[in-house]
């Protein structure tokens, strides 16, 4: 899934249901590297593995990616919210 171009809002639903009409299955892995906190913000570092599963003509077709990760999060009243990263 790398490589797609950045979308706006409002086509976002479109093209997510035509992207997910193709995928079979779907597989995340998440490993916690490291998780910094400081006062209302916090940042996760962690490696995550990706499988899934695409059905073409010939087929489905199992495809795999990973890489390290960071997600930045602010605090909003009681709750976590996820500022970038995702």
């Amino acid at each position: 899934m790398k490589g797609l171009a950045p979308t706006d809002y409002q086509s976002l639903p479109g093209k997510l249901q035509h992207d997910f009409d193709k995928v079979a299955g779907l597989k995340l892995e998440v490993t916690l590297k490291d998780v910094q906190v400081k006062g209302e913000e916090a940042r996760v570092d962690y490696f995550q593995v990706l499988r899934y599963a695409v059905s073409t003509p010939s087929g489905e077709r199992w495809k795999s990616e990973s890489d390290d990760a960071r997600m930045k999060l602010i605090k909003v009243g009681r709750d976590w919210k996820i500022a970038s990263g995702l």
